[in-house]
Formats: structure tokens, sequence, C-alpha cells
């Protein structure tokens, strides 16, 4: 496994094995018990792909609050081969969206929650889920108010490190002047067609000291104009369609999340580290994806920049 280091001198497996939105859609169509017992857990396929994955290497797994699947990540962590120690878990407080109300008063309450329901001591990394921190959704908190939360959980070590997603250059800058401790992280939506969330973020987040992590780095398998070079590269690495795109990721210095309920992909993902793309072959995957833009999430907030 590689990995990268944060600003605070934690080491942070360099890809994760996510555990939501995908997973998130298959509870609420009814596909998943959640009072899951003894001989129907292995039924459920995210404990059993989460099993797969920790089992064939992965060491960094990511859920979240809004996912619901705090539970699944628990029995498999139990039921695999690695220690908790060995793992890297990175959980986030939801603050709401649109009409939809903050589940807990604000993040320290969200992530001792999460320490009971995932029965772990610390979570490695804790991040507020959205910039959409808004006073009447998420029980009065402000953007800085939500933060020295995060920083009082760090403090207290219930957190390893801490940090945002979806933010912009604006919030972070406003973060900035009030915090004791900066954002380690910032997770965001990053693939060959949408190269920066929002303008100008991955730049700052880099001179920051900032680490990009990037989910729905495979663009939900959207054919577009980089599928050309893609499939070249493919072919000349013998490597699959995803792993180019997930080692193109990686050697931007971006850590990326991906997830899979098929034991041959999940091995597939962990093996992006033992081959190399040029230099010109990363300037010709970007070049071709800055042609197009597609965005699968924070539309309200950063769509209009796409026009």
């Amino acid at each position: 496994m590689k990995y990268f280091t944060l600003s605070n001198g934690v080491r942070i497996p360099a890809i994760a094995f996510g555990s939501g939105t995908k997973w998130q859609i298959i509870k609420k169509k009814g596909n998943v018990d959640p009072n899951l017992v003894d001989h129907s857990i292995l039924l459920d396929p995210l404990i059993q792909s989460l099993i797969s994955a920790v089992d064939l290497g992965f060491e960094h797994i990511d859920t979240a609050e809004v996912y619901t699947t705090h539970n699944e990540v628990r029995l498999a962590i139990a039921l695999s081969k690695s220690k908790r120690e060995d793992l890297f878990i990175c959980d986030k407080y939801f603050s709401g969206f649109r009409d939809i109300y903050a589940v807990s008063k604000g993040p320290y309450e969200a992530c001792t929650k999460a320490l009971k329901e995932l029965d772990v001591d610390y979570i490695d990394l804790y991040l507020i889920h959205s910039s959409r921190v808004i006073p009447e959704y998420c029980h009065g908190l402000t953007l800085e108010t939500a933060w020295k939360e995060m920083e009082q959980l760090y403090i207290e070590g219930k957190v390893r490190a801490i940090g945002v997603s979806s933010w912009s250059k604006e919030h972070l800058t406003r973060i900035f002047k009030t915090a004791k401790i900066k954002p380690m992280v910032n997770q965001i939506e990053f693939h060959p067609y949408l190269q920066n969330q929002s303008p100008g973020i991955i730049a700052f987040c880099k001179e920051n000291n900032i680490l990009i992590e990037a989910f729905t780095p495979l663009a939900r398998n959207h054919i577009g104009l980089a599928h050309s070079i893609l499939t070249q590269l493919s072919e000349k690495y013998n490597k699959t369609y995803a792993q180019i795109i997930l080692r193109w990721v990686y050697q931007q210095g971006i850590l990326p999340i991906t997830t899979s309920s098929k034991p041959e992909r999940i091995t597939q993902a962990l093996e992006i580290f033992n081959f190399e793309l040029t230099e010109d072959e990363i300037l010709q995957i970007s070049n071709a994806g800055k042609n197009e833009t597609v965005r699968f999430f924070c539309q309200a907030e950063y769509g209009h920049y796409d026009k």
C-alpha cells in the first residue's frame, strides 16, 4: 500500500474503499436488512464487499453519517482478518441538505454517536460533509461554529485528523480567519470531466497543504472525450480502463475513493501502484477531459460554473 502524509503527520492509505452513495441507494431500495444477525450477516452485499476489500488489501474505509452504513462497516471490520489499528476510517458529519435537517446537533454529537455505532475508540479522519452549514437546517450552527466543534474533537483525540468535503476556496478562506487548526483534507468530486469542483480548488488546496480526496473518480463510467486516450493507455499498460483513471488521479497527488461488489475489481483497484503513466500521458487525459464538463454532485452550489 502507498500512503500520503497529512499536514499533521498522520499517514493515510492512498486509496479508499467507499461505503457511500451506491450502497445507500441499495439500502433505501430495501435490499439490505438493517437488523442483521448471525446467519444473515453475510447475505448483506455491503458487508461482503467490505470484508473482501479489507482482506484483499484495502486499509482505508470511507463512510458517513448520511450513508447510514456504520453498522455494516462495524460488522465487516469485526469479521475481517484485519485489526482495527491496521485500518484507517473516514467518517463525516451531515449538516443537512436543502429541506432535510441535520440529524445531529453538530459534529461533536455526530462523531460521539459514530464512535459507538462503529464500536471504535477513535476515528482516523472526520469531515464536515458539505459546505451547506446553514443555521436553520443544522441547529443554529455556522461554518465557524461547526469547525470549532471539529477542532474540539481533534484536541480531545476522538479523531486523528479533520477536514471538509466539497468546500470551495471561499469557504476555506472564511474558516482560515478563525480556525486554530486548518482542515487537513478536502474531499471533492474529481474525475477527467470535472477537474475542479469549484474554480481553482485543486491549486488552492495544494498551496495550503490540504490533501484532496476524489469521490466519483470513475465518473460513473461516463464515456466522453477522454475515452480514446484512456482506451489507448489501457491497451498499452495492459490495465483496465478504471485502473488508468485511478492511476491518473493518484499521480496528481489526489486520493481516489472507489468501490465495487466484485472481488476482481477490488483487486484491480489495488493494482494501480505497480505501473506509472508518463507526464505527457497525464496531460493527454487532463486536456481531453477539460473539453467536456460532467458534474454528478453539488449542482446547486457549483453547477453555475459549468455554463
